[in-house]
């Protein structure tokens, strides 16, 4: 009969943390091991919440003109992708909720030109004075509600309805509004980082072209727009603090 050597102490100790390395399973640790209070326990049978975030965070996305992202199946043909309705987006349907609202508030106005010309000569007091100032007011109000949000803080006053692709009036208000955040474009995306730049800015656009509008005049690229608005100038992004964007050099 052949005869082993026996092993020596220190390869007596490698085997065994081989052997033991091999038959761990850390999830039976974990288990076994775990420590679960009587708080815990009472809250976890009841179901409650075992976290939150306040305020709540929006993801806005930011795409130039006809750049939504579309998905289409990997068999489709090439003439059925490029036909295919474009998705609308979070930022389409704030244009779209814009533009509602400005027809709204000339609607509102034409209410109070007519009211205001049916209480020429009446009393100040008379039922068609008061008409004529509650329509004012009412043009008034609805004027400002259509410039009133830009498209980062428009979650504040109405909420998304995923399902319906568009933004809805806030019914409630709660105690912690939520925070609208663009995705970040670097200066390198051209383009498209001075569309997000004007979106932090101008209140109320209803379209692209109206965003690189300015003094009544509409400017070929954003880049110019933000030019002509201050907002960048000899290379460098000229932001309010308020904003939080510091100042970024193109090049």
């Amino acid at each position: 009969m052949p005869s082993f050597p026996a092993p020596s102490g220190q390869q007596q100790q490698q085997q065994q943390q081989q052997q033991l390395q091999q038959n761990v399973d850390e999830i039976k640790q974990f288990l076994e091991g775990r420590y679960v209070s009587a708080a815990e326990a009472f809250w976890r049978l009841f179901a409650f919440a075992m976290h939150a975030m306040q305020p709540h965070v929006m993801r806005l996305p930011v795409h130039l003109e006809n750049g939504q992202q579309i998905t289409f199946a990997a068999d489709a043909l090439p003439e059925d992708i490029a036909n295919q309705p474009l998705p609308a987006t979070k930022l389409t349907a704030y244009f779209a909720l814009n533009t509602s609202l400005r027809e709204a508030a000339v609607d509102a106005e034409v209410w109070a030109e007519r009211a205001a010309a049916a209480a020429e000569g009446c009393d100040p007091d008379s039922p068609q004075a008061t008409a004529a100032a509650e329509a004012a007011a009412a043009a008034a109000a609805a004027l400002a509600a259509a410039k009133q949000y830009t498209y980062q803080d428009v979650c504040r006053g109405y909420t998304w309805d995923g399902s319906g692709k568009q933004w809805r009036a806030r019914k409630q208000r709660r105690c912690a509004l939520p925070v609208g955040r663009m995705y970040l474009c670097s200066p390198a995306a051209g383009e498209r980082y001075f569309l997000r730049l004007l979106l932090t800015t101008v209140k109320g656009a209803c379209s692209f072209e109206e965003l690189r509008t300015v003094g009544g005049v509409m400017c070929s690229l954003y880049q110019d727009a933000a030019a002509q608005l201050g907002l960048f100038q000899d290379g460098q992004v000229c932001v309010s603090p308020a904003l939080h964007l510091g100042q970024a050099s193109i090049e």
